[in-house]
């Protein structure tokens, strides 16, 4: 009797771990027997695929070894082609144990910055995640949390959070532990305890001490006015990460005395310094008393008695003194003079800008308002001007250097200041101190010549020397600088006329309007004698017709250029055409002797062998020849061609006599 495939043991579904092996049973009742295919996710699975095992005339269906990818829907279809083919479909849930597949790695981080440990797992149940340091189990708070990710997040990180981290994954099959990570935080270098300024007699032992900490343990240099101290006077220990540095001194003179501190980190250095002077008791040389005007608890002001500055400041001027030096005009005048001979070392150009703002940024300009003395801090453009143009390289270095922890011995004590933090003059002109190296005389100004180098030529001229319109001082387009009003004084008002801001230049110059040129030198005369040099009569009548100077610029390089150009393209082309000529003239003497030479016929007995040249070898032979071989010799001349025969083994073959 036939009867349709009927399925009597439905599929289930089947949880299995990963290598482990699944199998899925179809029991069919049918006459006659059924043809059973399996299907997984609708994808029919085929007989030759070696990870699966058909068997039972294919009622029994095995996963040899469960992987991640096998999670799905399994169907059995068996038709006999009598009524509907039979379905059954289950599940395969495919679990793994807990598995970490990016664990945490080594961290060094500076105290209060934030790090982040990985942990990535995968597993079926999801694991959950703990974190473990040391032994003990990591609680979240405000500054560490677990993330969904599974890593961990700890903010402003602190001294205590350095140790040995590990990451847990853990679900109902079981629990995997990562290797241990190591958190090292570093500390930038601190000074704990400060030597102390003394003031003694002559002749006299002080010991100055200085405590600092840090990670790693930092390194303790002393310095005496900027210059390292020798390493015999100086005791040194080292007791929980905080080193103990005692310098010992024999007092003959004031100093001042400096203890620097510094660590290397994995990707910077950390610094710290502090300062104490020593003074000698009584010793006042041939200074005039000092006297403080206009005391304050932040210090005092006076007249300047050094002598660094003296020809800097101007002369009877009130500076500021602070108090916070145990002998403060002392103080400041070490701090000038240890830095005065670093900028001796810098460019011409650079040199008495960088001495005018040193002066005036230790010595401010003191300000005795109602609320006690205060120091008026120097202008924001005067301080950008010699950031900006007239120091601009040796300013760039000096803050590489200090990224890096490299002080040159004469500037470790000084910071350079922060110029954009500056008040402006033009904002509150009272507010800030003005350095004189970039102020304008207003009597030295011209109006319709330039004396020196031009520097405080204000005139209307605005073309340059070939004619070119002149930029706004003020616009950064077509062309891009620093020399702007805010900067230096003599460009206030001065539109688009020439100038020669800062006197860099020889003569008044100005941006053009020309994307193409930079800037050009103006037309500008120079006044008095100077005129003389452009053709102007002198006083005996003569007349000195001097081309005025080339203008060193753009254009006129770009001139010369084109002509050396020029001139180089025409020699080249003499040199071709002297070249084509003489091939010429050569090729026409060898067509006029081939002229010259008389006609052949084809014929043979036509040839004319008196006229051939007698070969010149014939007369050099019994040189060299050997004279055994001379007499099998036969010569050329003596042979009578007669006919050509046709093609040989070795090339054309004559008939001859």
């Amino acid at each position: 009797l036939l009867t349709a495939p009927l399925i009597s043991t439905p599929l289930e579904t089947v949880d299995a771990l990963v290598e482990d092996v699944a199998k899925f049973v179809c029991v069919v009742e049918s006459y006659p027997e059924p043809e059973i295919t399996w299907t997984r996710n609708s994808i029919p699975i085929r007989l030759f695929d070696t990870r699966y095992s058909i068997q039972r005339n294919g009622q029994l269906l095995t996963i040899l070894s469960v992987e991640d990818s096998d999670d799905g829907v399994y169907c059995c279809t068996a038709d006999n082609g009598v009524g509907a083919a039979a379905q059954s479909c289950g599940a395969l849930q495919v679990k793994m144990r807990p598995k970490i597949t990016r664990p945490p790695i080594n961290v060094e981080i500076i105290e209060g910055l934030k790090a982040v440990l990985p942990c990535t797992t995968m597993g079926n149940p999801k694991p959950s995640v703990s974190w473990v340091k040391g032994e003990t189990v990591v609680k979240e708070t405000a500054r560490i949390a677990v993330l969904d990710s599974g890593n961990l997040r700890i903010h402003n990180v602190q001294r205590e959070d350095a140790g040995q981290y590990r990451c847990v994954a853990k679900n109902s099959l079981g629990t995997a532990y990562s290797k241990p990570a190591t958190v090292v935080v570093e500390v930038f270098a601190r000074i704990l305890k400060a030597p102390e300024s003394q003031n003694i007699t002559f002749g006299s032992v002080v010991t100055l001490q200085c405590t600092a900490t840090g990670l790693p343990v930092p390194t303790v240099t002393w310095l005496e006015n900027g210059k390292a101290v020798s390493v015999g006077s100086i005791a040194e220990s080292v007791k929980d990460r905080v080193v103990d540095s005692r310098l010992q001194v024999y007092v003959t003179r004031p100093g001042l005395f400096t203890c620097l501190a510094t660590n290397k980190h994995s990707k910077t250095f950390g610094a710290a310094k502090a300062a104490a002077t020593i003074s000698i008791s009584g010793m006042q040389g041939n200074k005039r008393p000092l006297i403080k005007l206009y005391k304050g608890d932040a210090g005092y002001c006076s007249t300047y008695r050094g002598e660094v500055c003296s020809a800097i400041l101007a002369k009877n001027a009130l500076v500021f003194f602070n108090s916070s030096y145990a002998d403060p005009e002392e103080t400041q005048e070490l701090l000038v003079h240890t830095a005065w001979t670093e900028v001796k070392m810098v460019s011409s150009f650079c040199q008495p800008a960088a001495e005018s703002l040193l002066c005036n940024y230790i010595f401010q300009e003191c300000n005795p308002s109602g609320a006690g003395p205060a120091p008026k801090p120097v202008c924001r453009e005067n301080c950008l001007a010699v950031k900006d143009l007239y120091c601009f390289k040796e300013w760039l270095s000096m803050e590489e250097n200090s990224q890096k922890g490299i002080y040159k011995p004469g500037l470790m004590l000084l910071t350079l200041p922060e110029c954009n933090r500056l008040p402006s003059l033009h904002e509150n002109p009272s507010s800030c101190t003005r350095i004189p190296f970039f102020g304008k005389v207003a009597h030295a100004a011209d109006w319709t010549c330039y004396s020196g180098n031009g520097q405080f030529y204000q005139g209307t001229a605005n073309v340059t020397a070939s004619g070119i319109p002149c930029q706004k001082w003020s616009d950064q387009a077509p062309h891009l600088h620093r020399r702007t009003p805010q900067v230096f004084p003599e460009l206030f008002d001065a539109e688009n006329y020439c100038r020669n801001p800062g006197g860099e230049n020889e003569r008044p110059w100005c941006y053009t309007k020309d994307p193409a040129v930079t800037w050009e030198y103006c037309s500008v005369s120079p006044c008095g004698d100077a005129l003389l040099s452009l053709g102007t009569r002198k006083p005996n009548g003569e007349t000195l017709n001097l081309p005025p100077p080339p203008p060193f610029s753009p254009t006129y390089s770009m001139t010369v250029i084109i002509s050396i150009i020029s001139s180089f393209a025409l020699v080249v082309i003499f040199g071709i055409i002297t070249l084509v000529c003489c091939r010429h003239r050569k090729q026409w003497k060898n067509k006029k002797r081939e002229s010259e030479t008389p006609t052949l016929t084809t014929l043979p007995s036509e040839l004319l062998l008196d006229r051939l040249h007698p070969n010149p070898m014939y007369q050099r032979m019994p040189l060299l020849l050997n004279p055994k071989l001379l007499s099998l010799e036969y010569p050329r001349n003596n042979i009578e061609y007669v006919r050509d025969i046709g093609e040989g083994a070795f090339g054309r073959v004559f008939q001859a006599r």
